[in-house]
């Protein structure tokens, strides 16, 4: 009995020169020489009875990075060892250290701390999640009458300006148009508006001739829209308007480009056209027609740019008022430059060579009293 007794002291010895051997002091790094140095670690055998004690590994530091940082199996936490003699970090200053860094053996036993990236996310989804539920159906139900009433309003606004448009049209017919939406625009803008409305028979026969020539050739064929100059126009720069459609533009609707603009202006060409006759077209584009900033009509085109009255303009003048209408602030016909001459030049070539009929633009007859209705007849009374 005292000899077993002996052996397990004996035994308990052994183990506890093995622990003491295999831990480092404070102050020691653990590196492959000194491993070599200090020699194979002495075995250590268990009896079979006797339970076998957990050691404490060491963990190897990475040099120049942090201190060796011990890690206790049995505990299962870091414990960092301060280079200086007799002094041990406590848990919290060895999460602080920015510089220290622990390889360990095996993977890793406490969980990663958040990073301000992982963190963002989260934040949003709670934020979500506070905001509150998507709206119910009942508040739904609740904005349903309200989104009636705007349509309902919308609509018969819409209504509105269409009977307002129709009645315009049918009281242009005899009525000299005061204003188009051109001139109001740029009078509210604040700039002034010169205009002076003259009959068409008042306004020179060489401007009719070059406008029609130079804005829409085929004026006096169609009915209001001229398909293929639209057709044609797509994609380029040119328009494809007719001067019945520029009418309906300049008194109605508003002058940016856009597909809107014309699905609008189309059926109120047709009706224009229905409603009035060709002249009348002609007379009402003739004054609205914009020559400059604020220049509105071929009588203050005239007065303006040429110091006359339209009725007494030549071929050339009016060749460069025709010329500037599609882009009139930069093409000034007083003082035209070496293009807009250019431009002007082609177009009195072709009213001098043009053959084309301005019948539908010509004033009627007037019959004078006492005159035969066929000449040479005369009816006895």
């Amino acid at each position: 009995m005292q000899e077993a007794t002996d052996a397990a002291a004996t035994e308990e010895h052994a183990v506890a020169t093995a622990a003491e051997h295999a831990a480092p002091s404070p102050g020691q790094i653990l590196t492959p020489s000194t491993r070599e140095a200090e020699g194979p670690a002495p075995e250590v055998t268990h009896d079979e009875h006797t339970p076998a004690r957990p050691l404490r590994e060491p963990v190897e530091t990475v040099a120049g990075l942090a201190a060796p940082v011990v890690l206790d199996m049995e505990a299962a936490e870091p414990r960092q060892a301060n280079t200086s003699e007799g002094a041990h970090n406590s848990p919290s200053d060895t999460l602080s250290a920015p510089n220290t860094l622990s390889v360990a053996a095996g993977p890793s036993l406490a969980p990663p701390l958040p990073t301000p990236a992982d963190a963002a996310p989260a934040a949003s989804w709670t934020r979500l999640i506070e905001s509150g539920p998507a709206p119910s159906r009942d508040n739904v139900a609740e904005l349903l009458p309200y989104v009636r009433l705007a349509l309902r309003g919308a609509a018969a606004l819409a209504l509105g300006l269409v009977v307002i448009v129709l009645m315009l049209v049918v009281l242009y017919r005899w009525v000299d148009p005061p204003v188009s939406t051109l001139m109001l625009g740029q009078r509210l803008g604040g700039t002034p508006i010169e205009r002076r409305w003259v009959p068409l028979d008042r306004i020179s026969p060489h401007l009719i001739k070059a406008v029609i020539l130079s804005e829409d050739g085929g004026f006096c064929r169609h009915r209001g829209v001229d398909w293929t100059a639209l057709e044609e126009a797509i994609g380029s720069a040119r328009g494809g308007s007719t001067i019945t459609m520029q009418v309906v533009k300049n008194l109605f609707l508003w002058p940016s480009r856009s597909y809107l603009r014309k699905l609008i202006e189309i059926p109120l060409a047709y009706l224009v056209e229905l409603i009035w006759p060709k002249r009348r077209i002609l007379e009402i584009y003739l004054n609205i027609a914009e020559w400059g900033d604020g220049v509105f009509g071929a009588e203050a085109a005239a007065r303006q740019h040429f110091l006359k009255s339209a009725s007494r303009l030549t071929a050339e003048e009016a060749a460069l008022l025709a010329v500037s209408l599609p882009n009139p602030i930069e093409r000034t016909a007083g003082y035209p430059s070496a293009g807009t001459r250019r431009l002007a030049a082609r177009l009195l070539v072709r009213m001098t060579a043009s053959r084309a009929s301005l019948a539908c633009v010509r004033a009627p007859r007037r019959l004078v009293a006492g005159a035969p209705l066929v000449p040479g007849l005369r009816l006895p009374l």
